[in-house]
């Protein structure tokens, strides 16, 4: 999907007049889709999604433990490839696959039991390591990029140093799986710039792809055009020339 997304389709510039402030779910072609103020997330458990509150934590990823009064339990931690972190009067314990939360009650749990009476925790992202998006077509650094605290489209055109002077910024898609289908929606950053559009949360796996004013790169075949801007919908197929 990565390589596949090298470019933005013309199919879609059709869609970029009006339509942009629509805050309901459509239908088309039998296919239920959301505009971009209401985008659907990915599912954490099956594709590792997005750092959010059901962030599940994975293999390198770094973790801020943070344990009020337990100095030496206070620490920058990096989950091994086996899953787990150790930390001093907790021991070893599995983080992969957990939420921050979880963590954070585990390492409560065993504290309490001889070492402190009531323990303040917290367990923080500090990276994700396991989660990370990918910006191609007209931006400034194109790249694989982790995901690192909640992150938008604007925020992760910037992780590539921005735009390019050959970009057309009406038209950048965000492709997603969504319940195992990839699905692609259309947005304008002028629009979300101006405050006429919502800048969609972006999670771990997206592709999003900057359309050049100029070139050969375009997205073609799909399985349905991109009727609305800013909505999902399901995409078969992506060639690219």
């Amino acid at each position: 999907m990565a390589t596949a997304a090298a470019g933005l389709l013309l199919v879609a510039a059709a869609a970029l007049t009006g339509c942009a402030t629509r805050n309901a779910i459509v239908d088309n072609t039998a296919t239920a889709v959301q505009v971009a103020s209401q985008l659907p997330a990915p599912n954490p458990r099956e594709l590792s999604g997005g750092v959010q509150s059901e962030y599940y934590i994975g293999p390198q990823d770094k973790l801020e433990i943070t344990v009020v009064n337990l100095q030496e339990a206070t620490r920058t931690v990096v989950v091994d490839p086996a899953g787990t972190i150790d930390i001093p009067h907790v021991g070893a314990l599995v983080a992969a696959g957990k939420t921050p939360i979880e963590v954070k009650e585990e390492i409560a749990r065993r504290l309490a039991v001889n070492v402190l009476e009531r323990p303040d925790v917290t367990v923080a992202i500090a990276e994700s390591a396991s989660q990370r998006i990918t910006l191609e077509g007209a931006v400034t650094t194109p790249g694989v990029y982790p995901v690192s605290g909640q992150l938008t489209l604007l925020r992760a055109i910037a992780l590539a140093s921005g735009t390019n002077n050959v970009a057309n910024e009406k038209v950048v898609v965000v492709f997603r799986r969504i319940e195992r289908r990839t699905m692609a929606a259309v947005f304008n950053l002028q629009m979300i710039r101006d405050g006429r559009m919502a800048d969609p949360a972006i999670y771990g796996n997206d592709v999003i792809v900057v359309e050049r004013s100029r070139g050969k790169t375009i997205l073609r075949d799909l399985s349905a055009t991109l009727p609305l801007l800013g909505v999902f919908n399901t995409v078969d197929r992506v060639f690219i020339d």
